[in-house]
C-alpha cells in the first residue's frame, strides 16, 4: 500500500459516486416519466367515467322511448284489435269521423268499387270500429264507435 494505493482509491471512489449519480439521475427520469404516465392515464379514466356516464343516461332516455313506442303500439292494435288497417279502411274511418253515413254514401264519396268497400265495412265492424247496421227497409248504416275514434286518435288521425 504506497501513496498511488491511496490516490488510486479516491480515483476509483470519485468513479463509483458519478456512475451511482447518473444511476439515480436514470431512476429519477424513470420515477418523473412514470408519475406523468400515472397523472394521465387518472385524467383518461376521469373522462371514461363521464363518458360511461353520458352513455348511460343515453341508454336509459333510449329504453324509456322504447317503451312508450311499445305503449303507443300495444294501445294502437288492442284499439284496432290487432288489425293492422289499409289506406282504404282509414279513409272509411276519417269520412265516418265526420258523419254517421249511409253505405251507399260511403261507396259514392270514396269512389271505389261497391264490393271493395262493403268488404272494408264489414272488416271495420268485425273489428269492431264502426256500427255497419242493416236498418229494415231503409238500408245499410254506418257510424264510428269509440273504439274507431281511439284507433283515429293513438294513430294521430285525430288531436
Amino acid at each position: 500500500m504506497g501513496f498511488l494505493d491511496g490516490i488510486e482509491r479516491l480515483i476509483n471512489e470519485h468513479g463509483s459516486s458519478a456512475i451511482l449519480r447518473e444511476r439515480i439521475a436514470l431512476a429519477n427520469d424513470k420515477y418523473a416519466a412514470l408519475e406523468a404516465k400515472a397523472k394521465k392515464l387518472e385524467s383518461e379514466k376521469a373522462d371514461l367515467g363521464k363518458e360511461k356516464e353520458r352513455l348511460r343516461l343515453d341508454l336509459q332516455k333510449a329504453q324509456e322511448q322504447v317503451r312508450n313506442l311499445e305503449i303507443q303500439l300495444n294501445a294502437s292494435i288492442q284499439a284496432g284489435r290487432g288489425k293492422v288497417l289499409s289506406k282504404e279502411q282509414q279513409e272509411i274511418l276519417l269520412l265516418l269521423m265526420k258523419a254517421a253515413a249511409d253505405e251507399s254514401e260511403v261507396i259514392k264519396a270514396l269512389g271505389r268499387g261497391a264490393e271493395a268497400v262493403r268488404f272494408d265495412l264489414i272488416e271495420l265492424a268485425e273489428a269492431g270500429l264502426i256500427e255497419h247496421k242493416n236498418l229494415f227497409g231503409m238500408g245499410t248504416y254506418c257510424s264510428l264507435t269509440q273504439d274507431g275514434r281511439r284507433y283515429l286518435k293513438t294513430n294521430g288521425f285525430l288531436t
